[in-house]
């Protein structure tokens, strides 16, 4: 199998059922602890059904410049408004979601996905120049609180 190397990924790779991937998790139910029923995810390699480490998401975000133009960016972070006009309350943009608390000041651009046995969430936090990614293999309940709580241990006050 190829690795997707765009951006020095080296263990990104379509998650492909037929194929023996070097250091494949196994995955989990959270609730019971048992393995996870195998699922064929390849229906949805263009939205998602990627293996990948927390390394290679870090690498991800912080390369995004480097992959694509500052437009391309903007369009993918910028929360879309509905057909009403309103903003979207996930102030989500294409593919990624805008956090912003104006008394703090801090801003970030995340997105999390969740499959049979997996959970990921990836937050690039704009004024820290910090990036976090939380990887695992079971579907464990977190979001980006507890993001923030990783993210707190490496700002400088």
């Amino acid at each position: 199998m190829r690795y997707l190397n765009l951006w020095g990924a080296e263990n990104t790779v379509p998650d492909d059922v037929t194929q023996s991937i070097p250091n494949r998790s196994v995955f989990y139910m959270a609730k019971n602890g048992k393995e996870a029923k195998e699922m064929d995810l390849s229906y949805k390699w263009a939205g998602g059904g990627f293996l990948s480490t927390s390394y290679d998401l870090v690498k991800l975000a912080d390369g995004m410049s480097r992959l694509l133009d500052a437009r391309t960016i903007e369009l993918l972070t910028t929360p879309v408004p509905l057909e009403t006009g309103e903003m979207n309350p996930q102030n989500y943009g294409f593919g990624w979601r805008y956090y912003e608390n104006e008394k703090s000041g801090l801003k970030a651009i995340h997105h999390g996905g969740v499959s049979v046995g997996g959970r990921a969430f990836l937050a690039k936090f704009l004024n820290e120049n910090i990036t976090v990614a939380i990887v695992t293999n079971a579907k464990a309940d977190y979001n980006l609180q507890e993001v923030f709580n990783v993210m707190s241990y490496f700002k400088e006050n």
